[in-house]
């Protein structure tokens, strides 16, 4: 799952101590079998405590799902536009990217196909690389969130080399080799 986060003080807020992020924008494309904990609809992403929190949260995705999931929830969600991927539920194409493009986010949660340690992280469907380049081009903060079938596979379209994370969530699965490697290229790793 990967999602756009943005938090947003409204202007009539009562005076409160300061947060340690003022803004908090979190990407959303669509999600690559996500780790099963992020299923539901209040815990689509890894940082759900935003939204009971007491936080403004906005969600950029291109996850027909995942904004229907959140469509309750205490957050503003926006739909990139694009062409519809049937079997994923997620907008790709030119539409998709110009609006990603005009957009920031702080952290980007990058769903995967395939995380190969050496090679990057990967998606069969070229167009849906393509968007999640730009998910991470526009994010200050990537982090995937992957199980760990997902280490040592390769898919069709490389996405992003493993030096281009800041985090990775995964399963106590995760090989320990794929680990060792992780932590060597300073890249955080959280079990789960």
């Amino acid at each position: 799952t990967e999602l756009l986060l943005q938090e947003r003080v409204p202007r009539h807020a009562p005076t409160v101590q300061p947060r340690p992020l003022d803004e908090i924008r979190v990407v959303a494309p669509a999600p690559a079998t996500p780790l099963r904990r992020y299923r539901s609809p209040h815990t689509t992403f890894p940082h759900a405590q935003f939204l009971s929190n007491g936080n403004y949260v906005t969600i950029v995705t291109n996850a027909v799902n995942i904004a229907a999931e959140l469509s309750g929830a205490p957050v503003e969600v926006i739909l990139t536009g694009g062409m519809l991927r049937k079997n994923s539920f997620s907008l790709v194409g030119p539409i998709a990217e110009e609006t990603l493009r005009r957009l920031n986010a702080d952290i980007l949660f990058l769903g995967v196909d395939g995380f190969d340690v050496h090679y990057g992280l990967s998606t069969p469907n070229l167009l849906e690389a393509k968007v999640n380049r730009v998910m991470v081009e526009v994010s200050k903060r990537t982090v995937a969130v992957c199980d760990s079938s997902k280490f040592g596979r390769r898919s069709l379209s490389l996405i992003i080399p493993p030096t281009a994370l800041q985090e990775v969530v995964t399963d106590r699965g995760i090989p320990k080799s794929d680990l060792r490697a992780l932590k060597k290229i300073g890249v955080e790793v959280t079990l789960v």
